[in-house]
């Protein structure tokens, strides 16, 4: 009788590997977000890694949704707490460094369409250097939640808006622009006395809408505290235009939004040149082909 090798049968397959256990993770630190952490566990942990070249075809193509876009983002972050509660800026801010990290380098090249000529502009960019420094506004609150008492004498809890919260809205075809929406979106806890619950976004809305001028000014305080992202980049628009003059119109160019692509810098074309060939016959002294 043939015996059966041991366990043979229940051997796993081997994993065959992707290019993505190739590619570099990036930690970062997570008090240096634009939201300072305040939002996230102690200790909490957050990586990402550079975009392949098949993702970043696949978030190109204008057939994507903004929630099928974010979920390609956000397939490249790892974090040690559920990656949907990251807030949405800094969600934003963790993709542009994606994009900055696929480069392969600190130099890139900006292309964005001037809002005056109607021309792509090209601008060279280098992370961490002071001509175009990428900066961000941080948050302003010293603690989270944001607590308000409005004057019903109720007091309304304020968290940043998440990613599970944004997919939440998307979800429920709501106008993710209604800046009403999106403070209301933003108020996770009301509490009266002694009694607490989580709001339905609608009843929310409808205080929000409602309320008095003062009160309106309290909140759009706590809207101010709450507020973090990257700075917009202020850019002088060089292209020429039909009477060869300059442009010269002032831009304010979104960096966390994806309007802007982000290309990288080639200073050196020869060390492309070096890695493509043309053809593969060998050339006889000549340089006829065998």
């Amino acid at each position: 009788m043939k015996v059966q090798p041991h366990n043979q049968e229940n051997k796993p397959e081997p994993k065959q590997p992707s290019i993505r256990d190739y590619l570099p993770e990036i930690k970062l630190k997570v008090d240096r977000l634009p939201s300072k952490g305040l939002a996230y566990p102690p200790g909490a942990t957050i990586k990402h890694r550079p975009f392949t070249f098949g993702e970043i075809k696949k978030i190109s193509q204008s057939r994507l949704d903004t929630k099928e876009k974010f979920e390609f983002i956000l397939s490249g972050i790892e974090c040690s707490f559920d990656k949907l509660d990251l807030t949405l800026p800094d969600f934003m801010y963790i993709g542009f460094l994606r994009r900055i990290s696929t480069l392969g380098t600190s130099e890139g090249v900006l292309i964005v369409k001037c809002p005056h000529c109607k021309k792509d502009h090209r601008e060279k960019i280098e992370v961490g250097s002071s001509k175009n420094h990428i900066d961000f506004n941080d948050i302003k609150a010293e603690a989270l939640p944001v607590i308000v008492e409005l004057a019903d004498r109720r007091e309304y809890y304020f968290q940043p808006i998440t990613l599970r919260k944004l997919f939440e809205l998307l979800d429920g075809n709501k106008e993710v622009n209604d800046p009403i929406l999106l403070m209301a979106a933003q108020c996770s806890l009301i509490k009266e006395g002694k009694k607490e619950y989580i709001p339905d976004i609608e009843e929310v809305y409808k205080i929000i809408e409602n309320v008095l001028p003062e009160d309106g000014l309290m909140l759009a305080e706590v809207d101010e505290y709450l507020a973090h992202s990257i700075k917009p980049l202020k850019l002088i628009c060089k292209n020429k235009l039909a009477d060869d003059q300059t442009c010269g119109q002032e831009m304010s160019v979104e960096l966390d939004g994806g309007d802007a692509l982000l290309l990288p810098f080639r200073g050196d074309k020869e060390s492309t040149q070096r890695r493509i060939r043309f053809g593969t016959k060998v050339q006889h002294k000549s340089g006829s082909p065998k």
